[in-house]
């Protein structure tokens, strides 16, 4: 998973995630979906597939643990293809079967095949870059990638018979892997000796080596800017706004694997371990623009700018969200953090050291809507969790508007209550996905004059609008026939992944608002749990 999406956010037309949402091309109709998207158009001349999956702690595994992946992304790959066209592969190291069986089929299907390792690729991995040129598309390749694709999550044995690959064949990628292995371990052992060592002079060396590199490439390539009329993006710098996710690891590789091995560890060790991960976080957590407010005006939509509530509205379905393992709008050391403390909390109340909580999820008391806190590791369906409480503000809201006396949508009614303005507050209410971010957004402009944040727990939205009864019944009928139309989708179970274009989402300082109240809300969430926790095992 990479959280940088800068580029993609600018280009998101341009994209195909698949009939779920996920891109996971190891899912049939995701695959399917990519297929038929590319009878659009008329041929297609490359094919770059680079994916992958964190091995950063098991590096000795990566191999093995890419394999599928790698043979899924080159089955899509020659279905795609035009003949005579090309494809680019990353891979890592060429030592166990499926990559000599990957590297076999890609040679049966171009007339060259290269491995290649730029030097803008660092020198210390294994990472290299397989270059096929010139696909020949052989007669009744279509039936074997599709015999290879079905049986790619069952069948961990080699694709062919060992006797039906060549020892040419073989004796070339000997060579090749063992040329690399070689310039990789050089470059390990250089890292090494110069990691101990300290000396002005071969540092002052080095440096005058890469500019002399980095001159030596642009010449070479003939590297110059591109030109504005061949630029993907346009009148826009795709590198501003933060990358709020550039590095999450810490310490060494072996502190690290004995971080993981607290999985393995006993309640108590669990439990140390998470303090010491929540203490950390929170003295230093990143504050993005402090001075952002939930309430700041989007540059673009909203009322201000002239625009409707079904102007807004873009609905995106797509499978079920369990979990939330990552999201624009908190930072993913706490997502994860707060992931381990829900996972601890559900082993303890399986080996019963932790009671289950009787505590609905949701509670409504006069115009609060309350998340229990203590019930959220039994929350196994976030996006089960998120309809119920869309119907549960939605239904509070029409409750408390009757109750005054608003009972008509009609724009000339008084949108004052009592003395006072119309308020509802939210406690404990953690929005990471864009279902919840887009609600609270349409609430905030379409549905109340403001949104503040009473407390680091208590989100209040006050003053009903003119329109807002209006606007908050347009929102409810159209996400309910989203959530239908979710329902009746085919394949397997799917839900609405968002009701508002991202794009709207990341609009001036809303963003960075909601991404410091979350980040900090998910740390409270991990203390109040662990604080259970605690009082539970001891």
């Amino acid at each position: 998973m990479i959280p940088d999406d800068r580029f993609i956010l600018h280009t998101l037309d341009s994209w195909c995630f698949g009939a779920d949402g996920t891109g996971d091309i190891m899912v049939r109709e995701n695959r399917n979906a990519v297929i038929r998207r590319r009878q659009r158009f008329p041929s297609v001349n490359l094919v770059t597939a680079d994916g992958s999956i964190d091995c950063l702690n098991v590096p000795e595994e990566q191999e093995e643990r890419v394999a599928k992946l790698h043979l899924a992304e080159t089955v899509l790959a020659l279905n795609l293809l035009s003949p005579g066209q090309h494809f680019v592969l990353k891979m890592f190291t060429l030592f166990e079967h499926s990559s000599v069986s990957l590297l076999f089929l890609l040679n049966h299907c171009f007339d060259e095949l290269h491995v290649f390792k730029p030097c803008t690729s660092k020198p210390g991995n294994s990472e290299v870059y397989i270059v096929a040129k010139y696909y020949r598309e052989p007669d009744g390749i279509d039936q074997y990638l599709e015999k290879i694709y079905t049986n790619l999550q069952s069948n961990s044995n080699a694709i062919f018979d060992p006797k039906t690959v060549s020892e040419t064949f073989l004796e070339q990628l000997r060579i090749c892997t063992t040329h690399f292995v070689q310039w990789q371990t050089e470059v390990i052992e250089s890292n090494i000796r110069f990691y101990r060592i300290s000396d002005p002079l071969e540092d002052q060396r080095l440096s005058i080596f890469k500019q002399t590199i980095m001159e030596m490439f642009f010449d070479r390539y003939h590297i110059t800017s591109i030109r504005n009329n061949e630029r993907i993006v346009h009148g826009v710098k795709v590198s501003d706004g933060p990358n709020i996710n550039q590095k999450e690891s810490r310490g060494t590789f072996n502190e690290r694997v004995q971080q993981a091995a607290t999985v393995d560890a006993n309640l108590t060790e669990r439990l140390r371990s998470l303090r010491d991960r929540l203490d950390y976080l929170t003295l230093t957590r990143q504050l993005f623009q402090p001075e952002a407010l939930l309430n700041d005006t989007p540059l673009r939509g909203g009322p201000e700018n002239g625009f409707a509530v079904h102007h807004e509205l873009a609905f995106a379905i797509g499978k079920s969200i369990e979990r939330v393992k990552s999201s624009k709008f908190a930072l993913i050391t706490c997502i994860r953090l707060l992931n381990d403390t829900v996972d601890l909390c559900r082993t303890a109340i399986n080996d019963g050291k932790m009671s289950c909580s009787t505590t609905d999820p949701i509670t409504v008391t006069g115009n609060t809507i309350s998340i229990a806190i203590n019930a959220y590791p039994h929350v196994t369906n976030i996006a089960q969790h998120e309809k119920e409480l869309f119907r549960t503000i939605v239904r509070t809201l029409f409750q408390l508007i009757q109750r005054n006396c608003i009972t008509s949508p009609l724009e000339h009614h008084s949108h004052t209550v009592g003395d006072g303005p119309l308020e509802l507050i939210l406690e404990n209410w953690l929005p990471l996905t864009q279902v919840s971010v887009g609600l609270l957004y349409l609430l905030k402009l379409y549905v109340f004059e403001e949104v503040e944040e009473l407390s680091p727990t208590r989100l209040i939205f006050r003053g009903l609008r003119k329109s807002g009864v209006t606007n908050l019944v347009a929102v409810h009928d159209a996400v309910l026939k989203a959530y239908t139309k979710a329902s009746n989708a085919p394949g397997a179970s799917k839900s609405v992944l968002a009701i508002v274009p991202i794009t709207s989402l990341l609009d001036g300082g809303f963003p960075y608002a909601m991404l410091n109240y979350n980040s900090s809300l998910c740390l409270i969430y991990c203390a109040r749990l662990l604080e259970v926790l605690k009082l539970s095992i001891v």
